[in-house]
């Protein structure tokens, strides 16, 4: 969507609780007649991660816990466990792009 800004913090907390135990977003504030304030938050993408809709765009969740606990999303975030639907915050870390050096 062009002129969309990424979410920041505190757009995200005025929105959504997160439970940093479980890894679990819910609804706190309606945004449309679908939503329901405690509704869980998410679907599961293509590629195995957890997706959600916030404020106009889809995010993927383990990237957003990150944004919710830390106040911003760096350019890569993993999962310690590798289950990729595991978006409890202490199984997150943040990454630094590999590079490989062909000499």
């Amino acid at each position: 969507m062009k002129g969309h800004t990424m979410i920041t913090q505190s757009k995200l907390k005025e929105l959504v609780n997160y439970d940093q135990d479980t890894g679990i977003f819910t609804w706190k504030k309606r945004t449309s007649n679908r939503i329901k304030i405690g509704d869980i938050i998410g679907n599961l993408h293509n590629c195995g991660y957890i997706e959600m809709g916030v404020n106009g765009k889809r995010y993927l969740a383990h990237r957003l816990a990150w944004l919710y606990v830390y106040g911003y999303m760096p350019k890569l975030i993993d999962h310690i466990n590798t289950n990729k639907q595991d978006n409890r915050i202490c199984n997150l870390y943040e990454g630094l792009p590999i590079q490989i050096l062909i000499y």
